[in-house]
Order: structure tokens, then sequence, then C-alpha cells
């Protein structure tokens, strides 16, 4: 239904004044995933337990989690991305930057 067509409460009333405005818009969405994906943009689940437990250590309100509340993987997260990640975590993102430096190339 295409609420710019018909006001919702119209409908909800019965009046839909024109006849054919319900047959205005349609859609179908294939939304499945085609092909393997990166990781959801959150940090690790390793990350989000740190953080809920200081979160709980400051006493501040509860909070309504809902599962997944940390990145996970969609099937597309290559090794070496994940030894980069390990290298910036541990503070060693200099070397990241070097091994990207030497995989530069002239335009």
């Amino acid at each position: 239904m295409d609420h710019s067509v018909l006001p919702p409460e119209d409908l909800a009333k019965g009046n839909i004044g024109d006849k054919n405005a319900l047959k205005y818009s349609r859609l179908l969405l294939n939304a499945t995933m085609k092909w393997a994906y990166p990781p959801v943009s959150l940090p690790k689940k390793e990350f989000m337990d740190r953080a809920l437990q200081i979160w709980k250590e400051e006493k501040l309100p509860p909070l309504k989690l809902k599962e997944p509340w940390w990145g996970y993987s969609l099937g597309f997260w290559p090794a070496e991305d994940d030894e980069d990640a390990a290298l910036a975590v541990r503070g060693d993102y200099k070397i990241v930057g070097e091994k990207l430096a030497k995989q530069r190339r002239k335009v």
C-alpha cells in the first residue's frame, strides 16, 4: 500500500475514494543474501561484553539488549583482515599502515 495515494485513516474508515487507489502500488523485493557479506558494523562480542561490564560497574540504568547486540560475521571476512584488526586492538596499528603502504600503486 502506498500511503502517498491513500491516507491510512481513510482506509481504516473504509473511505477509499477512488476504487482503483488500492491498485496503484505494489512492490516485491528479494532481500535474501546472494553472497557472503562483511561482518555487521558493531564491535565483536568480547568488546561489547567488556563495555556491558563497565556499564554495570558504573551503575548506569539497565539496558534492553536485543540479540545479537554485537558484531557477527556474515560469511565474508578474510583472515588477513582479522589479523589486521587484532594488530590494531593491540596498538600495533602502525604495522597495518606499513603493510598497506607497501601495497600502494601509482595511478
